[in-house]
């Protein structure tokens, strides 16, 4: 045969060079235009005489019954052929070929290119093709429209029977050797509809195909040219059949490595191209199948044949959107694929919607069977390697198709079947539309495990030194898939792997693997399998599966709460989530047991909902507690490292709250077990913080329980470090608190502490003012007309509270004031009446000596800080007598703004004012004799009283309500001042004097409220000062004064802080 081939071919090229140089062209082809002349029949046959027509003419025609094809390019043509847009009818009685090669070869130069094309024919008794090449002539078109019908008459055998759309590669009559390995056979076009139809037959169901790319059909010699279809407009394809598959892919049978990989003779892989939006729907015929007929299985796309004539993987791109709908073909699915194919439709601008009543997806499975008398064979190959991507892809399947040759399996109800042998198989989907949905008596994935059946023929994917494929069963390694799912997609449903289908039987000595990887926020919803089997209607088995960077495990798919699932399984977190919270919340009652191992990392959360409601437990004594607490349940049989964060969701949604009425205060109480691992676990593997509606946190901790393992609770009891080489005593736990509550009980404290410093003492305030009297002999103040004045201060104050709360709070602030009257009285003495106005911030960061992780004490006592400005109005009116004895009046009105931030990044605000009405007197007293205007030594004793009046709004951090309620402040003070005066230029006066004061806080603050709670902190009521202080002029009727103090509490650091202040005063005449 092949020398035959060779013998044709040189006698083409010699004809081909002969008629070039006849025509004077060399080497350039054919440029003139010769116009074919049709057949009786309306059919062409360019090539058939040299020289060959090169252009068919446009035309519209209806064939004769007789017609059998309507182009056919024979082997004398050596150039393209050009056809013009062509629109035929055929209603014939044998088979029929629209536009296809018959004898013409790529390498003699021949392709063909048409305008657009349509054909409708009706056929019998023989096989019907659209388009069709192969030997590398390519074929151009523009939009084509296929609508052909093939009825094979009944009682006859339709064996063999076939009807192709579009068919490129070295099909079974291309002639094709491995001249033309390596190489590909392309039809290219534009728009693509397909609709066709095959009926009647009495053995097989005829096969009904919309696009067939093949390669190494011809003798079955795995040689030849692989066909290669490219679609770049929509395609559109309909067909209508009890075997139609929309697009069929296979070949290159000598490849035993990846698909996209040359085989040993140098073959290629044939494929399709869809560059565009794509629907393919099957449809079942209206004829049913006789006694000797077979049913057999009908598919969207198809990749992939295990044996003979076009054996070996197939390729398929998908471009576009990729619509399959076979829920009412007879039996079948989406898409089947067969040893090492490719299937890549995970382009960014692809996407899949198969809509099914078989397998959405099947890897593997059985090819065709043949009948051997009343038996079938039925023939199955392994795969290295095969891949399937899909981008935003959506897979349904309603289940009702049974498999058509061996009826006993059952139905097809899983979404994605893998099928044994099928190693190193990886199934990859992205896209945030990605939404795969299992039906309710089958899985999203199940991979089969080994098992042997009647009459099969197995194809290993092995192969000998020679090349030669290995058969045997036992050859076949157990199924092992990697499924990945990335972007904000989802699933539904359980996976299996290991169960074989009724009427095989399960080899053991092989098992599959099923490792799932889910990532950037892509969602596993659990929900059951009613038909599962063994009553396994709520566990899915698999080896491993990971979450990461935001994937989901949600088993509260079911709103009403109640689930129950179990993973057989490993699992890793690496910053992923396991989610128990129902979509509307509030369902305590969802448990997910980990069957496995698991590892958490990187942020990795568990959210459940729990609720906890008053009086709360018993004591903490009681090992078990919990009382008055139900929750969600996360349970893990095997080991549990790493650190996961448990995040109780509240019933409004809000994250780290608990539901429920608890309170702290008479007791320290736990929940139920949360979190529960079988074996034993290190503390610490799972940790977590949650608010209550109350000023409690409640932390999660751990205890050993009976079995040895660890469960983990929460708890609202604050727990000692414990030396196990030394322990003390035990101690009693004290109650943990809100990293937010120091800041809402303590703010009102920072509050009137501002408040104070900006009152402060009047020489703080405004200086010596005494030398009004001593200026210039004692006369300046008979002329004296106003005083304005201006001071910036600053303080550090640190507050630690009797039972837990501190404080360490900044102060600074500008003051400005203006006495408007200035007076003289009839005995010397003068009056000060004025205004001023006050800016003041206070910058405090809170701590919590009892501050706890994991229910422990920590040694970082930080809990947040809080930030308070105070805009002030004050009025003054201070009395100065001839003897020096003044007294000082003021009363202040404060403007606050108050925010809260906690460690636990809880935000806050609220407003406020603050009243404060002040009396100061004294008495200076000369310690030397000493005439006016002389340095003179003098001791001032003093005594003060301050009342003030604390009004905050009440507010809400978006997790409990804060009432702050009305505070009040009553501070006095008494000491005295010892001060040097001495007499500077222009008769003015040099200040220097010391200060010692004994201060009190005669009351207590009030309670805060904090949802149920109330709290309060106590302080230290009683404190010493010490200070300097210090005035000199630095012009006539310009003095620049200042002082600095230090305060600390008696008996102890509870009070600590320093404070100064700078200030500048005027008197104008």
């Amino acid at each position: 045969m092949k020398n035959k081939i060779d013998k044709k071919l040189k006698k083409n090229f010699r004809l081909l060079l002969l008629t070039s140089i006849l025509s004077g062209v060399s080497g350039t082809g054919f440029a003139a235009t010769i116009t074919c002349t049709p057949e009786a029949d309306g059919s062409y046959l360019p090539g058939n005489v040299i020289p060959s027509c090169n252009t068919v003419s446009a035309a519209t025609i209806t064939q004769p019954s007789t017609a059998g094809f309507y182009i056919l390019t024979r082997s004398r043509l050596y150039e393209t052929l050009i056809v013009g847009n062509t629109d035929v009818t055929a209603n014939v009685t044998g088979g029929y070929g629209g536009i296809g090669n018959q004898y013409a070869m790529g390498a003699a130069g021949a392709s063909i290119v048409t305008g657009n094309v349509k054909f409708t024919v009706t056929a019998s008794n023989g096989n019907v093709n659209g388009l069709g090449s192969h030997s590398n002539v390519n074929m151009t078109t523009k939009d084509v429209i296929l609508d052909l019908t093939y009825h094979y008459p009944t009682g006859n055998s339709s064996n063999g029977g076939s009807i192709y759309g579009v068919l490129a590669g070295s099909t079974v009559d291309s002639g094709e050797l491995a001249t033309y390995n390596g190489k590909y056979t392309t039809i290219t076009t534009n728009a693509l509809n397909i609709t066709q139809t095959a009926t009647g037959g009495t053995i097989n169901a005829i096969l009904n195909n919309g696009i067939r790319a093949i390669q190494g059909a011809n003798q079955d010699s795995g040689k030849g040219s692989a066909g290669q279809v490219i679609v770049n407009g929509i395609l559109d394809m309909k067909l209508t059949g009890n075997r139609s598959i929309g697009i069929y892919v296979s070949g290159n049978s000598t490849n035993t490595g990846v698909a996209t990989a040359a085989g040993t003779n140098g073959s290629l892989t044939p494929k399709v191209i869809l560059n565009s939006n794509a629907t393919i729907i099957i449809n079942k015929g209206t004829d049913t199948p006789g006694f000797f007929s077979q049913t057999w299985d009908s598919h969207g796309i198809k990749l992939g044949k295990v044996r003979y004539a076009g054996e070996g993987p197939g390729i398929l791109e998908s471009h576009g959107n990729l619509v399959i709908d076979t829920t009412n073909a007879l039996q079948g699915g989406g898409i089947k694929m067969m040893r090492n194919s490719i299937l890549d439709a995970s382009y960014t601008t692809a996407s899949t919607k198969i809509t099914t009543n078989g397998y959405a997806l099947e890897i593997g499975g059985h090819d065709d069977a043949a009948k051997n008398g009343l038996a079938l064979n039925f023939e199955q190959a392994a795969s290295h390697g095969l891949t399937a991507s899909f981008n935003n892809a959506v897979f349904t399947t309603n289940g009702t198709s049974i498999d058509p040759l061996i009826t006993a399996t059952g139905a097809r109800k899983d979404l994605i079947f893998v099928d044994q042998g099928q190693s190193g198989a990886k199934l990859n989907f992205t896209g945030a539309n990605t939404n795969l949905t299992a039906n309710t008596n089958g899985y999203i994935l199940n991979v089969s495990g080994n098992y042997t059946a009647s009459n099969y023929t197995y194809y290993s994917n092995t192969y000998d030194a020679a090349g030669a494929e290995l058969l045997g069963q036992g050859l076949f390694e157990g199924s092992s898939v990697t499924f990945n799912a990335t972007d904000a997609g989802s699933m539904t449903g359980l996976v299996y792997k290991g169960l074989v289908k009724k009427s095989q039987t399960l080899t053991t000595a092989t098992t599959p693997t099923l490792n799932l990887n889910l990532s950037n926020g892509f969602t596993w919803n659990l929900n059951s399998n009613a038909a599962a089997p063994n009553a396994d209607t709520t566990t899915a088995f698999f080896d491993t599966t990971t979450i990461s960077n935001g994937a989901v495990i949600n088993g509260a798919y079911s709103d009403a709460g109640g689930n129950n699932y179990i993973l057989l399984g490993n699992v890793i977190s690496d910053a992923g989530i396991i989610n128990l919270d129902n979509a509307t919340h509030a369902k305590y009652n969802d448990v997910l047991t980990i069957n496995g191992n698991y590892t958490g990392s990187n942020g990795a959360l568990v959210k459940m909902n729990t609720l906890w409601n008053a009086p709360g437990d018993t004591e903490i004594t009681v090992a078990e507690g919990g009382a008055d607490s139900e929750s969600d349940v996360l349970h893990i049989t095997g080991t549990a490292d790493g650190t996961t964060t448990v995040n109780p969701i509240a019933s409004n949604g809000t994250n780290y709250v608990l539901d429920g009425s608890v309170q702290q205060l008479t007791k320290i109480i736990n929940t139920v077990p949360v979190i529960i691992v079988d074996t034993t676990n290190a503390a610490g593997t799972f940790v977590g913080t949650a608010q209550t509606t109350g000023a409690t946190e409640v932390q999660l901790t751990s205890r050993i329980a009976a079995n040895g393992g660890r469960e983990y609770y929460w708890t609202m009891a604050a727990m000692p470090i414990v030396d196990p080489v030394d322990p003390v005593d035990p101690v009693t736990p004290t109650p943990i608190y809100n990293p937010s509550v120091p800041g809402y009980v303590e703010t009102p404290r920072v509050d009137m502490e501002l408040g104070y410093a900006t009152l402060r003492t009047l020489h703080e305030r405004r200086g010596e003012n005494q030398t009004l009297a001593w200026d210039e002999c004692g006369d300046c103040g008979l002329e004296a007309k106003g005083q304005v004045w201006a001071r910036i201060f600053g303080s550090h104050l640190e507050q630690d509270g009797k039972t837990r709360f501190g404080m360490d709070t900044d102060i600074y602030g500008i003051q400005a004031g203006y006495d408007f009257t200035v007076k003289r009285n009839e005995k010397d003495g003068h009056r000060l009446t004025g205004l001023y106005f006050a800016y003041g911030r206070a910058n405090t960061d809170f701590s919590d000596k009892y501050r706890a992780v994991n229910g422990i004490i920590s040694d970082d006592k930080y809990t947040g800080n809080g930030k308070t400005d105070a805009y002030s109005l004050g009025i003054t009116n201070t009395y100065y007598k001839s003897n020096g004895t003044y007294l000082d009046l003021v009363g202040q009105a404060s403007f606050l703004q108050n925010k809260y931030d906690s460690r636990s990044n809880v935000t806050a605000n609220n407003n406020g004012f603050g009243l404060i009405l002040s009396a100061e007197v004294g008495r200076p007293y000369a310690i030397n004799d000493h005439k006016p205007g002389e340095t003179g030594w003098l001791i001032e004793p003093q005594a003060q009283l301050i009342y003030q009046y604390l009004k905050l709004d009440k507010f809400s951090d978006g997790t409990r309500n804060i009432d702050q309620n009305s505070q009040s402040g009553l501070r006095g003070r008494i000491g005295f001042r010892i001060a040097r005066n001495s007499e500077a230029k222009n008769y003015q006066t040099n200040t220097f004097y010391g200060v010692a004061n004994v201060w009190h806080d005669f009351l207590n603050p009030k309670e805060v409220n904090i949802g149920q709670d109330g709290l309060k902190e106590t302080y230290a009521s009683t404190w010493g000062e010490i200070g300097l202080g210090i005035q000199f002029p630095l012009a006539k009727e310009l003095y620049l004064y200042s002082d600095a103090r230090y305060e600390r509490s008696f008996g102890g650091a509870d009070r600590d802080g320093y404070r100064g202040t700078l200030g500048l005063k005027y008197t104008w005449k």
